[in-house]
């Protein structure tokens, strides 16, 4: 018998029962707060929201809920090999990571005019525009509330800091879907633009999970810096796969369209690298109204012209930066084991 094969697959069965028990934390915090909506006068507010969780029943699908990506890392972040606090402790903090992140996307779907979200129709075509501001807008003070809900095991000081490093990461996010939206009507953005972007939109707030994670844990300055800088690469890592994915992914495993990207003219990475290095794209493009078939024919072009390797290479060589990083994080070797996996399941996620 393979004894190292065996201890193996006992690991993997222990990390993703322990991963799974995780999730269910988070999702029953998410639960709890979500019920306070959960009364006569707002009962369809309460279906809103929990329609854009899909956690309610958890018979249903899979592929309707999130990956819940942003409160594993904090979860994991908040263990220490000198602390006793267990990361059950710290699930308000990770329950109110996806209520924001939430948040963004019933907001970011609107700005988007995204019609399609995890396989099934997106709050605001479900329900309309006005009603899904408001369903946004819930889940952000409820993120909020979440986060007080930390009073029952830390001292006041580690929960200001948290609070500060969660509202401040609020405000990046606004401000990355700012220049987001405002690079549709720039013909050229510098691949430096596009690079600062995606830090605010997308990997500070996978770096305020890791950082939050660290602070919750107890860790001095030097360390949580180090959590900091793992969750921004890693964060960065994640958008690119993603812009990867919105233009060469399934649509049937995405739930969302392979060429809006392309119609809509956002400025993903391949789209800039092409900009830059595809005369055929590029001339097509500024000419504006691309169809569907188009968008597809030029995504195809992309391809050709290095696009895709271009933006898999900066996946990739991100990923093991903040594997590097990794390596130096102080954390129980289960968790940095759960860490390290996670991070490189990005690079081959299909979703």
């Amino acid at each position: 018998m393979d004894y190292l094969f065996l201890s193996r697959i006992i690991r993997l069965i222990i990390e993703t029962i322990m991963l799974q028990e995780m999730i269910v934390a988070i999702e029953e915090e998410i639960l709890e707060v979500l019920q306070s909506l959960n009364k006569k006068n707002t009962f369809n507010y309460f279906k809103m929201v929990d329609y854009q969780f899909g956690i309610s029943n958890r018979q249903k699908q899979t592929k309707n809920r999130g990956k819940m990506i942003r409160p594993l890392i904090l979860l994991l972040c908040s263990t220490s090999t000198y602390s006793h606090k267990s990361w059950k402790y710290a699930v308000p903090a990770a329950a109110a990571v996806e209520l924001l992140h939430n948040f963004s996307l019933v907001h970011d779907d609107i700005q988007d005019n995204s019609p399609t979200r995890r396989n099934r129709p997106t709050v605001w075509k479900e329900w309309g525009i006005p009603q899904a501001i408001n369903a946004g807008d819930g889940l952000f003070s409820m993120a909020n509330l979440s986060i007080g809900n930390l009073s029952n095991h830390f001292q006041a000081e580690l929960i200001v800091r948290t609070m500060q490093v969660f509202n401040k990461t609020c405000l990046d996010l606004t401000r990355g879907q700012f220049m987001d939206i405002a690079f549709e009507q720039i013909d050229n953005i510098s691949l430096e633009q596009y690079w600062t972007m995606i830090e605010y939109k997308t990997a500070k707030l996978i770096s305020a999970s890791a950082e939050i994670g660290a602070i919750l844990s107890g860790k001095d300055i030097q360390e949580i810096d180090n959590f900091r800088e793992f969750g921004i690469k890693l964060g960065l890592a994640f958008q690119i796969k993603d812009d990867i994915l919105g233009m060469w992914g399934s649509e049937d495993k995405t739930g969302k369209s392979v060429t809006k990207d392309i119609e809509t003219s956002k400025k993903t990475l391949p789209v800039v690298y092409g900009l830059v290095n595809s005369s055929n794209f590029a001339e097509r493009w500024y000419k504006g109204n691309v169809t569907k078939d188009e968008a597809i024919s030029l995504s195809n072009q992309l391809i050709i012209d290095g696009a895709l390797k271009y933006s898999q290479d900066h996946v990739i060589n991100l990923t093991d930066k903040a594997l590097s990083i990794l390596k130096k994080m102080h954390l129980p070797a289960e968790y940095k084991q759960d860490l390290y996996d996670l991070s490189t399941s990005l690079l081959d996620r299909e979703t």
